[in-house]
């Protein structure tokens, strides 16, 4: 992913989603103290999907000297809606099961104030019968019903504060949970 996952918009980028839901996976699913699971967040501010598909084997694979067990993909809000950004979401979803069949993709569609990319990324994510998760969605209801505010989910234009990752993380959280 790019600035969302990299950690932007809180005062600390550890507080970003992905450090988020790693810590909540340690507190969840690891026995003990956690030590067996390995966090990498590949995560690179103003990455694309066509960036991101160019550096999974380096940045994920490379470091950490195999295939990951679970691997989320997040370029919802760096892509443009021109069919090469939905040709590299999929080439990179296709790589990461093609390398190891085994692993877990799963899509998060980031939110921002002008909306997403999430159209084309669903169809890929529907081909490939990965979990999908659309926080635009989460966000303009939750704007709609009255549980937050625009002001309470972003920090600036696309990128979420402290609260806004917590939304994030406990929607990869619900996702795990019932898969």
């Amino acid at each position: 992913g790019g600035s969302v996952t990299e950690g932007a918009g809180p005062a600390k980028f550890t507080d970003g989603y992905a450090y988020q839901f790693f810590r909540a996976m340690k507190a969840t699913y690891a026995p003990g103290d956690g030590s067996n699971l390995i966090f990498d967040n590949a995560g690179l501010s103003g990455t694309s999907s066509l960036t991101g598909v160019v550096r999974y084997k380096k940045d994920v694979i490379d470091v950490l000297g195999q295939t990951p067990d679970l691997l989320i993909v997040e370029f919802a809000v760096n892509d443009g809606g021109e069919p090469v950004f939905q040709r590299s979401f999929e080439a990179l979803v296709r790589d990461a099961l093609v390398a190891n069949p085994e692993t877990a993709v799963m899509a998060i569609y980031a939110a921002a104030t002008y909306g997403n990319t999430s159209g084309p990324k669903k169809a890929v994510a529907d081909n490939y019968a990965i979990p999908q998760i659309n926080i635009l969605d989460i966000v303009n209801e939750g704007i709609k019903n009255g549980t937050f505010t625009k002001e309470q989910f972003y920090s600036d234009y696309v990128h979420p504060t402290y609260e806004g990752h917590q939304v994030m993380c406990e929607a990869l959280m619900t996702v795990v949970a019932t898969a």
